[in-house]
């Protein structure tokens, strides 16, 4: 007679003493749960919050979640009196989708220390005075902001403090930060791509000596009255690619070390279309035309400027300020140079 192994009867114990799994509950607001927040405190890992068409008047707050999905169904809004409507508090693996917010004064999401967030498909507006930012993003390891709709805010749009890893994409913003930038980052190896920008401030502002590694890439924007897209001297190893900017003062504003600008269409800039003022980088296949002002600006040492076609400038295609040394031109098409 064969025996069955004892360790093999323990974990047929313990299988079958434990039970099937905990099922998934799906949270209706209103029905399960009278309000939004207390479906968050009552949900567990899993679970789904589904918020029925109507305004709440609710400053909802994820502390300490795992693994919850807030969702609207219809035209389900977050619009408290004052105050933050959504935080998201040490928490990780928050989903919140289809929400429309409104804020009159405060961030419209906030975010710290919450890791692994997803933040897509909703509606974010100041009803007021305007809000601080759209969405801000503090401490937050790998937070994907997805297919949002942002208008109104004072300070950004969207705002990435020591959040790595993260990525922006799909992101229509009209008219937002009144103040500061439509987009800020400060973190490395953040992805920023396929966002629709028309804005009268700074696009992108990349900042910070711990910004690294970042990929800017297939975005459209236009209308800034300063500049587009901005890369800080404290940043480096920026890849700027295949961006379409339309009518801001100045393109592209390479500041940061170890650059890269590839496939860049710059047109009808205020003043200039892209400035080069960062050491070791690459300016390869732009295209810049029809710039009030002057083309292509260059005010450092070490690039290769290759295969670029810069025409119909106001003043000059090609502009290079203080001498600068090491700098390799290659098959580009400049129209008029500087003397």
């Amino acid at each position: 007679m064969r025996m069955t192994p004892p360790s093999l009867l323990v974990t047929l114990a313990l299988l079958v003493s434990s039970g099937p799994p905990a099922l998934a509950k799906i949270w209706k607001v209103p029905g399960n749960a009278p309000t939004v927040q207390a479906a968050v405190d009552q949900a567990t890992s899993g679970d789904v919050i589904a918020v029925k068409k109507g305004v709440y008047k609710e400053n909802v707050v994820f502390q300490g979640k795992v693994g919850i999905t807030l969702k609207g169904l219809g035209n389900a809004k977050l619009a408290p009196a004052s105050g933050v409507p959504l935080s998201i508090l040490n928490s990780t693996q928050i989903v919140v989708r289809k929400l429309r917010i409104v804020s009159k004064e405060a961030d419209g999401i906030s975010i710290d220390q919450s890791p692994f967030v997803r933040i897509e498909k909703c509606n974010i507006r100041s009803d007021g005075t305007g809000l601080e930012s759209a969405i801000d993003v503090d401490l937050s390891l790998r937070t994907l902001i997805f297919d949002n709709k942002i208008k109104g805010t004072s300070f950004a749009a969207i705002s990435l403090d020591t959040s790595d890893e993260s990525i922006l994409s799909g992101n229509k913003i009209t008219r937002a930060a009144q103040n500061g930038n439509d987009l800020r980052v400060f973190g490395a190896r953040i992805t920023v791509v396929d966002n629709q920008i028309d804005s009268p401030t700074t696009h992108l502002l990349a900042t910070g000596s711990l910004t690294v590694d970042l990929l800017i890439a297939g975005n459209q924007t236009k209308g800034s009255q300063a500049t587009s897209i901005v890369t800080s001297s404290d940043t480096s190893g920026t890849l700027t690619l295949e961006n379409h900017i339309t009518g801001s003062a100045v393109g592209i504003d390479s500041g940061g070390s170890s650059e890269v600008l590839h496939g860049n269409v710059v047109k009808k800039s205020g003043t200039t279309g892209i400035l080069l003022d960062g050491p070791s980088s690459d300016a390869l296949a732009n295209e810049i035309f029809k710039t009030a002002g002057n083309g292509l600006y260059v005010s450092t040492n070490g690039l290769l400027i290759s295969y670029n076609e810069v025409t119909k400038s106001g003043l000059f295609d090609l502009v290079e300020f203080g001498n600068p040394s090491g700098v390799y031109y290659q098959n580009n098409t400049f129209g008029t140079i500087s003397p």
